[in-house]
């Protein structure tokens, strides 16, 4: 009998040396975890900060865009008033040409007069003023020669004053001609100038833009990603403060087993460490991992909510259920209602007696039974949220939950 109790003292300090260690390794993995999840915060702090630096850059692209426009709009102005202008020197080389072939046509007409002058008086014979002097008859023919030869030279004067200043005016023509030639140049040259100018400002802006939005998309990425790992460490902790719960629990278990079967003497059927307690069975529940539940809940955080959908891409609330115990290997009806009606468990009614991995279920604004979740520990629950639209661990403490809490279901024992 004294060995006995000593084996039995022995089992129990091995449990309690095995506890302690399991009880170290979890918190030291859920501070762990803690402080993976406090860097992470940090880090979305610290991204909401420069997201808000960022916001502010892309303040000031929108107002340097702004400006763009406001420079593209003079542009297209200028580039107006110098067309118009163009236009105008176009005009004048025009009426310049036109001026120019009028004096030049003067120039020949001045030219032939001459020509008919001189075959006039010439009748193209070579004689010299001289010759037609000496050749006169009498005093009076010479007089009459003199007078002729004098009319003649007064006339070629004209001529060649007139043939000159037709000249100078064609010289001058073409001197304007010339200037409005430079100045059509110039013109030209000047609204390729605004073309280029206008076409780097657009350049400038679409580069603007597309730097506004790379820098707009990095952000929401970047957000996200630290976001969901947020919520995964957040579930992660979760799991792992029930999965302790939960280790606790049994081993609160074995040790009233173990200091009962003490009291009675130290019967045979201490509990080796690591083994099932012999605890009586409920009779309806199933020998499982409870915290395994959990484990696979957790992995379907964020998941659309889609009425009618049993995963494992989209979950209701009921089909979200159904297919976590289905992956353990435990068939439960499709329907809240029927789930939680069910031969499968046992039937918690005090929120109080919740513990990790059992079904809890809700009447709607109409009183009937009809959401469905798993609890998780720590006042929580996960399940598929119709009005969140995924699935997400909320408080089971609220106090609408309070208010349409029914009871809960025990699967695994």
């Amino acid at each position: 009998m004294i060995h006995l109790k000593k084996r039995g003292v022995s089992y129990l300090l091995i449990v309690i040396l095995l506890f302690c260690y399991s009880s170290v390794a979890f918190a030291d993995t859920i501070s762990d975890k803690q402080k993976e999840l406090k860097n992470v915060k940090e880090d979305i702090q610290s991204t909401k900060s420069d997201i808000e630096g960022i916001k502010g850059e892309q303040q000031e692209l929108i107002e340097q865009i702004a400006d763009i426009e406001a420079d593209l709009d003079d542009k297209k102005k200028q580039l107006t008033e110098i067309e118009e202008i163009l236009k105008e020197v176009q005009k004048n080389i025009e009426l310049t040409q036109k001026e120019l072939e009028d004096a030049i046509r003067k120039a020949d007409a001045h030219k032939e007069l001459m020509d008919e002058r001189i075959c006039a008086m010439y009748m193209s014979s070579n004689v010299s003023y001289l010759e037609i002097l000496l050749d006169a008859n009498s005093v009076t023919d010479f007089l009459n020669r003199v007078e002729m030869i004098k009319e003649i030279m007064t006339l070629d004067q004209e001529v060649l004053e007139e043939m000159q200043a037709i000249k100078e005016e064609i010289e001058e023509r073409k001197e304007v001609l010339e200037a409005q030639e430079e100045v059509e140049e110039g013109t030209k040259r000047e609204i390729v100038a605004q073309k280029e100018a206008i076409e780097e400002k657009q350049e400038e802006k679409e580069a603007l833009l597309a730097k506004l939005k790379e820098q707009q998309k990095k952000m929401e990425t970047d957000l996200d990603k630290l976001e969901k790992n947020s919520k995964g460490l957040e579930a992660e902790i979760q799991r792992l403060i029930s999965e302790r719960e939960e280790q606790k629990r049994r081993e609160r278990e074995r040790e009233r087993a173990r200091a009962l079967n003490s009291s009675r003497g130290g019967s045979r059927s201490t509990t080796l460490p690591g083994s099932k307690p012999s605890l009586p069975d409920s009779g309806s529940t199933i020998k499982g991992n409870a915290s395994a539940v959990i484990g696979v809940a957790t992995r379907h955080l964020g998941k659309p909510y889609v009425y009618g959908a049993s995963g494992p891409s989209a979950f209701d609330c009921s089909g979200f259920t159904s297919y976590v115990f289905r992956e353990l290997g435990v068939s439960l009806p499709r329907t809240a209602a029927t789930q939680a009606n069910c031969s499968t468990g046992i039937k918690i009614t005090s929120r109080n007696a919740l513990k990790p991995g059992d079904l809890v279920f809700f009447s709607n604004s109409n009183s009937n039974l009809g959401h469905a979740g798993i609890y998780i520990g720590g006042g929580q629950f996960i399940h598929a949220s119709s009005s969140k639209k995924r699935v997400v661990i909320e408080s089971i403490d609220s106090d609408y939950r309070r208010r349409h809490f029914r009871w809960g279901r025990r699967i695994f024992n």
